[in-house]
């Protein structure tokens, strides 16, 4: 017994002894990640206008825009689908995108809007390619305005300064379409001008579209 006591204590004495020759594995090696530039957790080539046309948009597009620089994005692909909003952010945003330097084409996909001061961008030169889906929508219309204080110097300020936004509209969109501003205002003036894509190339010499989109068939 006695012996047998012997035997056990020098094995357990022994163990670490044995622990301290078990192999060990080597250290893993570290795993290095490019990840895919994002801002606003969308890729650095995409830019979304797809809400209301105001601060906040353009607070965005002119985020977006800062790091594609910094990134030497070489092409942005601008996505329309907006109901339009106010007149100073909508051209705020549109020199934002053409000072940046980088070539853009801009898309209004299928069952998207872009109206007002989004259709204005649509047709200004912050847009090199302008594509619209078939059933995608474009809808222009004269500027509108509100909240002067009912002075009649105010109203008469307030008049002057929609004609000129008027005039600004006009010319951009005459100038990209091929229509002549009058022909452009006719459509306009006291109405508003809805074209769905499939008829987007219809209108002056150039269009208001540059392509036109078919729209996917169904899946079966």
């Amino acid at each position: 017994m006695k012996k047998l006591l012997a035997v056990l204590l020098s094995l357990f004495l022994m163990a670490p002894a044995f622990a301290d020759e078990t192999p060990t594995a080597p250290p893993a090696e570290p795993i290095t990640v490019t990840p895919e530039p994002l801002v606003n957790n969308e890729p650095a080539d995409i830019l979304k206008l797809d809400y209301e046309v105001g601060d906040g948009l353009a607070r965005y597009v002119e985020n977006k825009m800062e790091q594609a620089k910094k990134l030497k994005v070489t092409h942005i692909q601008v996505v329309i689908d907006s109901p339009g909003g106010g007149v100073i952010a909508g051209l705020h945003i549109m020199r934002l995108i053409v000072e940046s330097g980088i070539p853009t084409t801009c898309t209004v996909p299928d069952g998207g809007f872009a109206a007002s001061m989004a259709f204005y961008l649509f047709e200004s030169a912050a847009c090199g390619e302008r594509v619209i889906g078939e059933t995608g929508v474009l809808m222009g219309h004269t500027v509108a305005g509100g909240g002067n204080d009912g002075r009649q110097p105010s109203v008469a300020a307030q008049l002057a300064a929609l004609k000129a936004f008027d005039k600004v509209i006009a010319l951009t969109v005459a100038k990209r379409s091929g229509m002549t501003v009058e022909d452009y205002m006719k459509l306009v003036y006291g109405t508003e001008l809805w074209v769905v894509g499939a008829d987007a190339l219809k209108y002056g010499t150039h269009g208001l579209a540059d392509r036109v989109l078919p729209s996917a068939e169904p899946s079966k």
